[in-house]
């Protein structure tokens, strides 16, 4: 269940940074995530996915797969959220760089 929890964690960190980076110049990479975002909105479009395919993965907790599905999708997470603030972080940094000059 801990690993349930923090892939929940992971996902919503990933739902916070790309909504602001979204909303600050920034372009989702993921096609399918872009098709919803266009359909049914910003938010809605990323938060609608990924409710669905935790409800899915809440389904496979008790199996003999889960530590290393859960695991390699922490991983995968870890690496888009890190992304994420490096995008965030260098654009704030461009920001206050160009304001300076």
């Amino acid at each position: 269940m801990i690993l349930f929890i923090l892939l929940c964690l992971l996902n919503a960190v990933d739902v916070l940074t790309t909504y602001y980076l979204l909303n600050n110049g920034g372009k989702e990479l993921n096609k399918l995530i872009s098709l919803f975002i266009d359909k049914i909105g910003l938010l809605p479009g990323l938060v609608i996915p990924k409710v669905l395919v935790m409800a899915v993965l809440y389904q496979y907790i008790k199996t003999e797969y889960w530590f290393y599905v859960a695991t390699a999708l922490i991983c995968l997470y870890m690496a888009v959220v890190v992304n994420n603030l490096l995008h965030i972080y260098w654009t704030y940094k461009d920001d206050a760089r160009s304001s300076i000059n």
